[in-house]
């Protein structure tokens, strides 16, 4: 994997290797659990890095951030070694390199960085990929790293160049059915689309986060900032991977690093009806929070009066 835009040696190798199922046994059998279990495992005493096993797709292991080895399992759907590549696989190499990983998609405006989140199924992606397609630059979709700014409080999101993977009837609500790139697995129902606006190759400071939430059927969608405990436990549950931590003991970090977050950088709620009808109500309120106007950009919450939280170290 190499920088977006960039010609340069790559900082994720990723290669073919049979013997990534034998590591997985060794670190099941030190963590006494059976290895067909999809469970992150770390390595045993004496061997270095971490992995898992997804029975009918493929054995994965990790190391130092910077190793991606896969053992494919005979007859594996190409695409669901690929979805686990560069999903979970992925994650825990920029866990291990000291990323704070969250579960969302980003868009970029005036330099600055928004973060969108929800429970799986929320739409982040689609929000997102509309979001590009009305002129927001979009920084990444899924797998969001999140690098420490220095002075600490503040966090960083580079251009990840990753495609969007969208439901199949989201792509019909849009328009988009034919602009599908093809089916992201043989028994999945999503596909890729192709970043409708790449942003700029640099870093971008974090300046807000949206947490989408499900509002009735016809009720017009709107933005309410989350009084801070809620917004901790919103920044909490949509980490990426959970577990990443658990194997490395770093759950108490982690939540440091979550409430460092929630306490420095605004964190409100989207309340939106759940259906496709209601999408581009949604685009519109976003295109005027962010300050949108075709390609250009625009500010977050903290630009509106709504300053940051302090007060959880």
């Amino acid at each position: 994997m190499r920088s977006c835009g960039k010609e340069t040696a790559p900082d994720i190798e990723i290669v073919i290797d049979r013997t990534v199922r034998e590591a997985v046994e060794r670190a099941a059998r030190h963590a006494a659990v059976a290895p067909e279990v999809p469970v992150v495992l770390a390595a045993p005493p004496g061997e270095s890095g971490a992995g898992f096993f997804v029975p009918e797709v493929a054995g994965f292991w990790v190391t130092d951030g910077t190793m991606i080895r896969v053992a494919p399992e005979p007859g594996a759907d190409a695409g669901m070694i690929t979805l686990y590549t560069l999903g979970t696989a992925v994650g825990l190499a920029l866990f291990q390199r000291g990323a704070f990983v969250m579960h969302g998609a980003s868009v970029a405006h005036r330099g600055q960085a928004t973060l969108i989140v929800g429970q799986s199924g929320a739409g982040k992606s689609t929000l997102a990929a509309r979001l590009g397609l009305a002129g927001c630059p979009i920084l990444g979709d899924d797998t969001i790293a999140l690098w420490p700014a220095e002075g600490g409080g503040r966090f960083l999101i580079h251009p990840a160049g990753t495609s969007f993977k969208l439901w199949g009837d989201a792509l019909e609500a849009a328009g988009l059915a034919t602009a599908a790139r093809g089916a992201v697995a043989r028994r999945v129902d999503k596909f890729y689309l192709d970043n409708p606006h790449q942003a700029e190759d640099r870093a971008y400071e974090l300046s807000e986060v949206l947490v989408l939430k499900r509002g009735a059927s016809g009720e017009p969608p709107r933005i309410e900032p989350l009084p801070l405990l809620e917004a901790v436990r919103a920044v909490t549950e949509n980490v990426y991977r959970p577990q990443f931590a658990e194997v490395y003991g770093m759950q108490a970090e982690q939540f440091r690093r979550a409430a460092a977050l929630a306490s420095d950088i605004p964190v409100a709620r989207l309340i939106r009806p759940w259906d496709h009808a209601a999408t581009e109500s949604v685009v519109d309120l976003l295109r005027a929070h962010l300050e949108i106007a075709g390609r250009g950009t625009g500010g977050g919450m903290a630009e509106k009066g709504m300053p940051a939280r302090r007060g959880i170290a």
